[in-house]
């Protein structure tokens, strides 16, 4: 049944997200719509970087069909140009964000806070089943976001990252450094750019995972030094960098790999 309110779920968001601008491809929305919809603990979500609102539309509509959560989104959405044009003259970035939530019909869904992260991280005390980060992708904002707010997930929740195989040092250092390599986090995986992982409190919980997380954590190392160079490889070190990514598994989930992968920690479902 799931397979099939998903499906249907996922045609309705592509259709949605059409013309919102943002960086997500068809394979890491259909991904981010099933931790989304198929909820592995309790506790909210939180997306951290909005942009026009591309995931917080896929976010919005997929965790409907979980009806478990509330969907809170942070953004300080400066008023960077180029703007789109409106009727009257160039719009704000808040203006872009909200016609989009409204046009997609998932503006009483969110929660939206218009400020940085680690503002709002003062006063946050919310349990999260997934914590979305695609904010600032350098170094020290990615791991700030990390720590701030990856002490909420509760136990069996997700955090899921994008860009880690995008050529930003902070998304794949924090996913090797604090993720990979703690016993906290189980099942882990990449689906195209989103690196995510399980979160348990008792490492026992996640112990199974460890040679899977290893491996992983092998086949990512190698592509952080380029990840971390301010220019692009060239030549030799350019086709390097492509097949050692290349070895990294990153292909789509389908449901029921993703149901398969994740244990549920929920009372109803126990």
């Amino acid at each position: 049944m799931f397979a099939q309110n998903y499906s249907a779920s996922l045609q309705d968001i592509r259709k949605t997200i059409t013309n919102i601008d943002g960086w997500l491809t068809d394979r890491e929305v259909s991904f981010l719509a099933m931790a989304a919809a198929h909820p592995t603990a309790e506790g909210d979500i939180l997306e951290i970087g909005s942009y026009r609102g591309r995931s917080t539309v896929v976010l919005a509509k997929a965790k409907q069909l979980a009806k478990r959560s509330e969907l809170i989104a942070i953004d300080p959405l400066p008023n960077e140009e180029p703007m789109a044009e409106g009727s009257d003259g160039k719009r704000t970035a808040r203006a872009l964000f909200e016609h989009n939530l409204q046009t997609a019909g998932v503006s009483d869904e969110v929660e939206f806070h218009q400020t940085y992260s680690y503002d709002l991280a003062a006063e946050w005390d919310r349990p999260l089943r997934l914590l979305w980060i695609d904010g600032d992708h350098s170094y020290p904002s990615t791991k700030q976001d990390f720590d701030l707010y990856a002490p909420h997930i509760t136990n069996g929740g997700v955090l899921a990252m994008h860009d880690v195989l995008s050529r930003y040092d902070g998304c794949i250092r924090v996913f090797t450094e604090d993720i990979l390599t703690s016993p906290h986090f189980g099942a882990a995986g990449i689906c195209g750019s989103i690196g995510w992982a399980q979160y348990w409190s008792n490492p026992e919980d996640a112990s199974f995972y460890a040679p899977q997380k290893q491996d992983l954590l092998e086949q990512l190392l190698p592509l952080v030094e380029y990840h971390c160079q301010t220019e692009s490889p060239r030549g030799l070190a350019k086709l390097r960098y492509k097949l050692l990514r290349a070895r990294v598994p990153h292909r789509r989930m389908k449901p029921d790999q993703w149901i398969q992968s994740v244990k549920t920690h929920l009372a109803s479902h126990a």
